[in-house]
């Protein structure tokens, strides 16, 4: 039994080796192309290019800050939950949806310490579930987002709805296989639904494994 449980540890530490990796190759190009764009404002001669220019840096912040928040953790570490999930939060509202003109409103109730891996990996299916109504819902006027986060100590539940148009019928992506098997992880489940008000999808799991 402790020689499965070795495996197990030392696979679950390459994967974080690989997703740091990951992450860490991100955050330099994010870094290299402020670097470029900074380089051009400076050299620009029109303050309307310069302006233009400085709206695509603060931009690219902004995505960067998503990266930051979304790194692999230490493991072994606990943390809380909902703070992770507010900082997430802030990340994606200055990074994306402001610009689109997409509200977005969080609900926390309760507060839950937990491994930060299970953190790691709920974050990232809140994450995924945020773009995925980006990019595929089609808002209208009064557009918003809304994360509800509520947990009674020994279970977490955390629900991403939007008020745009989708299509239900729409073949899963790899978006939706990647929450699927991260919810797996978390031995959670994962529920959507589709209606004519919007996607809900609610993931619910376990503060310990």
């Amino acid at each position: 039994m402790k020689g499965i449980a070795s495996t197990t540890a030392a696979r679950c530490d390459r994967s974080l080796l690989y997703a740091a990796e990951l992450q860490h190759r991100a955050s330099n190009e994010y870094a290299s192309v402020i670097s470029f764009v900074s380089r051009l404002a400076a050299l620009s001669p029109a303050l309307e290019t310069k302006s233009v220019l400085s709206r695509v840096i603060d931009r690219l912040h902004a995505a960067s800050k998503v990266q930051h928040v979304l790194r692999p953790p230490v493991p072994g570490e606990t943390v809380e939950f909902t703070a992770g999930v507010e900082k997430l939060s802030v990340a994606f509202a200055s990074a994306v949806l402001k610009q689109r003109g997409i509200h977005l409103d969080l609900t926390v109730s309760g507060s839950a310490m937990i491994d930060a891996m299970r953190a790691w990996r709920a974050n990232l299916i809140i994450s995924e579930l945020i773009t995925n109504s980006v990019r595929h819902a089609h808002f209208e006027k009064a557009s918003w987002i809304r994360i509800v986060v509520a947990t009674n100590g020994a279970d977490v539940f955390c629900q991403v709805s939007d008020n745009g148009t989708s299509a239900a019928a729409a073949e899963p992506g790899v978006g939706s296989h990647l929450i699927d098997a991260l919810a797996e992880e978390l031995d959670g489940r994962i529920t959507r639904s589709f209606t004519g008000l919007g996607a809900v999808v609610t993931l619910c799991f376990p503060t310990e494994p």
